[in-house]
């Protein structure tokens, strides 16, 4: 629930995220950590749109990727992430 308060945050008032929410994010997203899908997703479309954090394709597309590899993150999030990559 965190990740995605944190996400739509960023989202909807376009303001960087502060030290303390985007190091929440990046520590739930690590695949050598808490690996969580939702988070490594939800900063997949803040870095790929530049909402909260620098705009990064690269970046994004290694979240999508370990968002997409992870076997915890449903069909539906799944297909919208290949779809932003396409």
């Amino acid at each position: 629930q965190q990740a995605y308060r944190t996400y739509k945050d960023a989202h909807e008032s376009n303001k960087e995220l502060n030290a303390k929410d985007l190091k929440f994010l990046k520590e739930s997203a690590d695949a050598k950590g808490q690996d969580h899908p939702l988070a490594q997703y939800y900063l997949g479309l803040l870095t790929y749109n530049g909402w909260g954090v620098e705009k990064d394709h690269e970046d994004a597309s290694y979240y999508f990727y370990q968002a997409t590899s992870n076997d915890k993150l449903s069909q539906k999030k799944r297909e919208h992430s290949q779809n932003v990559l396409l």
